[in-house]
C-alpha cells in the first residue's frame, strides 16, 4: 500500500508539473504568433525549434505518465481476484441480513393482526 501511495503521489506531481508547462508552452506559442517586439525571421525559426524539441520532450513525459497511470489503475484481474470475491460475498450477506430484518417486523405484524382476527371473530 506505502508503494502505491509513493507511485500515486510521484503521478500527482509529474500531472502537475505537465499542467504548468502547458501554460508556459501556451504563452511561449502565443509569443511567437504574436510578439510584442518585432522578431527576425531567424530567431522566429529558433524560437519556433525550441519550443517544437520542448514539445516533444513534454510528450515523452506525458507517454510515460500515461504507462505510470497504466500500471497504477485496478486492472480487470482484481475483479477475478480473491478480493472482489470476499466483496461480493459481504454484499450478498449484508442484502440478506437486511432482508431478514425486514421479514422479521412484517412476520410479526402478521401474527399481530391473525390474533386481532381471532380476537374481533370470539366478541
Amino acid at each position: 500500500m506505502d508503494d502505491f501511495n509513493k507511485s500515486f503521489k510521484s503521478y500527482l506531481t509529474i500531472s502537475k508539473e505537465l499542467e504548468d508547462w502547458l501554460q508556459q508552452g501556451r504563452q511561449r506559442m502565443d509569443s511567437l504568433l504574436k510578439p510584442e517586439k518585432n522578431l527576425l525571421p531567424e530567431e522566429r525559426v529558433m524560437y519556433t525549434m525550441e519550443l517544437q524539441s520542448d514539445i516533444e520532450e513534454q510528450v515523452k513525459k506525458y507517454e510515460q505518465h500515461q504507462e505510470m497511470w497504466q500500471s497504477l489503475k485496478p486492472t480487470t484481474d482484481a475483479e477475478n481476484s480473491e478480493e472482489s470475491q470476499v466483496r461480493m460475498h459481504v454484499r450478498t450477506w449484508t442484502s440478506y441480513v437486511r432482508l431478514i430484518n425486514f421479514a422479521r417486523p412484517a412476520k410479526q405484524l402478521q401474527k399481530r393482526l391473525a390474533s386481532l382476527r381471532i380476537a374481533c371473530c370470539l366478541k
